[in-house]
């Protein structure tokens, strides 16, 4: 109490904590809290309020009943260690805050060149304030630009170079971390902001025309960064090499595929985004036996830091191409790999949570779910829906005791059924529209009515229909997601081989009832909202891939709506990050999520980032992109910063 001038009541509240039987729980963050904080009042008021959760919160009226009290011990004591008593932690160097370096502008802004292919220059706009999807990265850029040609890309980056400024790239702005484009700088977009609506998509303009090999029809304004292109094929056609433009959406994709028998085996499920902007930040689907999307690219086409156009096809350079996060430039197109259209037999379905994800053995289930029991047949059908499936995927909603399952193999029989046709795409179009306006109605609400409302709703309205599908359509098996806005954390933890060989899945039994325990134990505030949703897969050969170096990746993710007030958002996901790393030291954040602006035990992420958990990739990217501007147009890494980078990456790779 003295050490940190805390009020009265919290010495206190230390009594009772170890009366009460949380003796473990104080002793593993007294000290570093209170030393973490002494010079930080305004952080006293949340580890007093922590305290008394953690006395007071166990069923929704605030009472410790006997039995409670019996399983929270054993859940504290058994299984919620931190890191600090498992592992040996490496003390993260703390970066600065994010701040980006100042660069020598050269002269009032000139547009004269910035000529598309006819010599029409390209459009822009400089008074223009960006906002990213997820509303929490807002700056106003010098500029934004959308060309529709690749000279008009290149005269971007000229321009940019004539007046020392950086450029980066925003697509559908899907992402939450601050990969973006900074306050003053460039702005470049293929896709105009009435191509991707904030928050909704009208996707009337990019409704997919037929399309053949490249060819775009039916009068749409098409640009030259809008295409789809065969390249090759095997020549037992079953693989093909297709180049696809950086403006090209995955809906685009989605209905090539369909009219012309070819699929990618793996996507993420949004079709409103582009495969290049997926792709480039390390985004992947399901399934135990793939990777991410950006390990199948072939080839990567993009504007370097000179305005000149090249392209990576070494395998070997491709580990940083593949997903640079718009560091190595400007991407023009990639080329991916996909597959002879294949067919897949959907068997959703609806159980109760602990016979669908096992506990581990002994693990003390939270009351919720204290009359379900599972069997080892129920164990085994678990394992099955991994090892033996083509794609899994796993959701609970918060509060309510039912799971959706969405696994499936790809051995249907042939079919020319769609799994969404266009008036059901636009009926779940509309009904997330009405959601993302519902949200803001319903504060009033209590938070776990609130999330335990929209939880019964999701489970009841998800379908346990068992069909076939083509496998692309069964890849995006829910439109309209990007019209409703949420707040996302992703961690993707390794998953290590037993003696047999296979996959620990052990691993993803601790984690998911983990979350589970932790947003139970919260449920008074409520900090998930929408889902938990986990997915197994392979791990990645791409440097800054999370997963890169994993045999396997058990990929978890929580999701809550904007409701949700902002610091108990990320109070939680800083809580659930560290009872995962505590248990698997190797467990690391997507980049492209919510993760730069948490901090670990602490210090600061971005530093931990650097300097510990992906001290090595970075390395190896940095070396990577050494490497390429050895090739052709000659540039260095420092150009690549001074062109292309950000505060983020400043800080996290080029300082």
């Amino acid at each position: 109490g003295s050490k940190t001038n805390m009020s009265d009541p919290i010495p206190d509240c230390i009594k009772r904590a170890k009366k009460e039987g949380f003796d473990n729980v104080w002793k593993d963050r007294s000290g570093k809290i209170c030393e973490c904080y002494a010079h930080h009042p305004e952080m006293h008021a949340k580890m007093r309020e922590e305290l008394l959760e953690l006395i007071k919160l166990a069923e929704d009226d605030g009472v410790v009943t006997a039995e409670e009290q019996k399983e929270i011990d054993a859940f504290e004591a058994k299984f919620l260690k931190t890191a600090d008593e498992k592992y040996p932690v490496i003390a993260p160097a703390a970066g600065p805050e994010l701040k980006g370096r100042v660069l020598a502008k050269k002269g009032p802004l000139d547009f004269k060149n910035v000529k598309e292919r006819n010599g029409k220059p390209v459009n822009r706009k400089t008074a223009f304030d960006f906002e990213n999807w997820g509303q929490n990265v807002k700056n106003k850029p010098a500029v934004a630009f959308y060309p529709e040609t690749k000279i008009g890309a290149q005269n971007v980056v000229k321009f940019a170079k004539q007046h020392g400024l950086r450029v980066r790239c925003a697509g559908y702005r899907h992402s939450w971390s601050e990969i973006f484009c900074e306050e003053g700088q460039v702005f470049l977009s293929f896709l105009t902001e009435a191509q991707v609506g904030v928050p909704n998509a009208p996707l009337k303009n990019l409704e997919p025309p037929s399309m053949c090999f490249g060819c775009f029809g039916r009068g749409e304004k098409i640009t030259e960064m809008m295409f789809i292109k065969m390249v090759s094929r095997s020549t037992d056609g079953k693989h093909a090499s297709v180049q696809i433009g950086a403006a090209t959406t995955n809906d685009q994709i989605l209905n090539w595929c369909l009219e012309n028998g070819w699929t990618l085996p793996l996507n993420v499920i949004l079709v409103e985004v582009t495969l290049s902007g997926t792709s480039s930040s390390c985004s992947h689907g399901a399934g135990i036996n793939f990777k991410t999307l950006s390990d199948i690219i072939t080839a990567v086409e993009y504007v370097n830091v000179n305005g000149d156009i090249e392209e990576v096809k070494d395998p070997k350079l491709l580990k940083t191409a593949a997903g640079a996060f718009g560091l190595l430039g400007v991407i023009l197109s990639v080329t991916i790999r996909m597959d002879k259209m294949t067919y897949a037999s959907l068997e959703p379905a609806t159980e109760d949570a602990v016979k669908a994800f096992p506990p581990p053995p002994g693990y003390p289930t939270p009351r919720r779910f204290k009359k379900q029991t599972y069997s080892k047949e129920d164990v085994q059908k678990f394992e099955d829906r991994i090892l033996n499936t083509y794609y899994n995927e796993f959701f609970w909603f918060p509060y309510v005791p039912k799971m959706w399952i969405h696994a499936w193999k790809n051995d249907g029989k042939k079919t020319s059924r769609k799994l969404v046709n266009r008036n059901e795409e636009r009926w779940q179009r509309f009904t997330s529209d009405v959601i993302d306006a519902f949200v803001p109605l319903t504060k009033g609400i209590p938070p776990y009515l609130r999330a335990k409302m929209f939880s019964s709703l999701a489970v009841g309205n998800l379908s346990n229909t068992k069909e076939t599908v083509p496998l692309a359509d069964a890849l995006h098996f829910r439109r309209g997601i990007h019209n409703y806005r949420v707040m996302d954390m992703e961690a993707e933890i390794p998953i290590p081989a037993l003696e047999n060989g296979k996959p620990d899945l052990m691993v993803c039994r601790y984690a998911w009832w983990d979350a589970i325990w932790l947003i139970e134990k919260r449920r008074k505030t409520a900090p998930v909202q929408i889902a938990l949703e986990l997915r197994v897969f392979n791990g990645s050969d791409v440097h800054l891939a999370p997963e890169n170096g994993n045999l396997w990746t058990c990929s978890i993710e929580i999701l809550t709506n904007e409701s949700t007030p902002r610091e108990v958002w990320l109070a939680f996901c800083e809580e659930v990050h560290e009872a995962w790393k505590g248990r698997y030291p190797g467990t690391r954040l997507h980049l492209a999520k919510q993760w730069n602006e948490l901090r670990y035990k602490g210090k600061p992420m971005v530093g931990y980032y650097k300097n510990v958990m992906m001290k090595d990739q970075i390395a190896r990217f940095k070396k990577g992109l050494r490497d390429i501007g050895a090739i052709g147009s000659k540039f260095t890494l420092e150009d690549c910063a001074e062109r292309f980078s950000n505060p983020l990456f400043d800080q996290l790779v080029f300082s």
